[in-house]
């Protein structure tokens, strides 16, 4: 699989780090997200929609679906990149 940042946007807001808009292979997906609690390790989100479920609850439905290798190449590359723009 070939990853390419095409665009990283640093952001501190609670635990958001960042949006990050990627090529995987020949798709470009917009607005994941790089998410760091404090005390814990920084994680990448996939693309997420917020919705109101029965309760008035905010909940969040993922925009797409990657396998588990595909998400850990995906966040080794974004994160190694925005250390770098630390």
């Amino acid at each position: 699989m070939q990853i390419e940042i095409l665009n990283l946007r640093p952001i501190t807001k609670g635990n958001l780090r960042g949006f990050v808009d990627l090529k995987l292979n020949d798709i470009e997906i917009r607005g994941f997200r790089i998410i760091r609690e404090d005390g814990k390790t920084p994680w990448v989100s996939v693309p997420q929609v917020p919705y109101k479920d029965k309760e008035g609850k905010i909940k969040y439905f993922n925009m797409i679906g990657v396998s588990r290798g595909a998400k850990d190449l995906i966040t080794e590359k974004v994160l190694a990149a925005w250390n770098s723009e630390e």
